[in-house]
């Protein structure tokens, strides 16, 4: 699958201190290998949100937003719940 990354998710990216970079990279990667399964890794806690998009959690506070486009997943947003609020009130 490909993935484009918007540029609200490089600034989150950019943003983050080394662990949590990994720690991104690590959930997206958990995501992609369970894509088409019937069972989902409980610690992303997948959640279906308004508008086509989606969420998965990096940890307590930290979220990815994302969609997904024909074979394409594109990652919208990475943030705290506030950024989430804030995107979703567009």
């Amino acid at each position: 699958m490909r993935v484009v990354e918007l540029p609200g998710f490089q600034r989150g990216f950019g943003r983050l201190p080394k662990h949590l970079q990994e720690k991104t990279w690590y959930q997206l990667h958990a995501f992609l290998e369970h894509i088409g399964s019937p069972t989902k890794p409980k610690s992303l806690r997948l959640k279906k949100l308004p508008h086509g998009t989606f969420e998965i959690s990096i940890n307590m506070d930290l979220r990815i937003l994302f969609q997904l486009q024909g074979g394409v997943l594109v990652l919208v947003l990475l943030g705290d719940h506030e950024d989430v609020r804030r995107y979703l009130r567009r």
